[in-house]
């Protein structure tokens, strides 16, 4: 996927918890994934499980994280790869700020369209950013109709084993995928294994 593959709209987000995100964190991050598909598609879309936070400029990290403990959110368990938060009040979605990771199929900073570019399946490349107040939609050109036709289409495989699991964890979102799709991702493992055991032949 690229930038042409990507619209901007504006949205409404009714969840005083997003809005209160967004507001701390704006010139910060923006929210991506699943929170960010529930808040364009509504009731069409499966629940959101989290809400992911990606940064503009990896430099950042601390910064958002400073933003939203001063919300009231408790920093309960850090990652290689997130600092997550639990919800203040039941009701509440945890809260993941994604630190900063690039190799050669994976980019967690920068602009929404270029990490949504990142993502391993088409029906995650939602992004809603605010900024001066005004709240916009980033959707990928197929993001909608693949979300409900609830079946996976594979853009990006960042990691064999990653978009495996990923497409485990969609399942339990009621979100099936085609043969030929699970095919690119079994394709990747093996030409991995095999760039793999290259580099161990003597």
């Amino acid at each position: 996927m690229n930038r042409a593959a990507f619209v901007r709209q504006p949205v409404v987000v009714a969840s005083s918890q997003i809005l209160q995100l967004l507001d701390a964190v704006g010139d910060l991050a923006y929210v991506a994934g699943g929170a960010a598909r529930q808040i364009v598609m509504g009731a069409e879309a499966p629940p959101a499980w989290d809400v992911d936070l990606f940064l503009y400029h990896p430099g950042d990290f601390e910064r958002a994280v400073a933003a939203v403990a001063a919300l009231g959110y408790v920093n309960d368990v850090d990652t290689e790869r997130s600092s997550e938060f639990a919800p203040r009040i039941p009701g509440e979605l945890p809260v993941q700020i994604i630190e900063y990771y690039r190799d050669a199929w994976s980019l967690t900073s920068g602009q929404p369209e270029d990490v949504l570019s990142h993502f391993s399946f088409t029906t995650e490349t939602f992004a809603v950013v605010r900024r001066n107040r005004t709240t916009e939609a980033v959707v990928g050109a197929t993001a909608v109709d693949d979300t409900l036709s609830h079946m996976l289409r594979v853009q990006n495989v960042t990691s064999p084993l990653v978009c495996g699991l990923r497409a485990v964890k969609h399942a339990y979102k009621g979100f099936g995928i085609e043969p030929d799709q699970l095919q690119i991702i079994f394709d990747a493992y093996l030409e991995r294994a095999r760039a793999e055991a290259d580099k161990w032949r003597y």
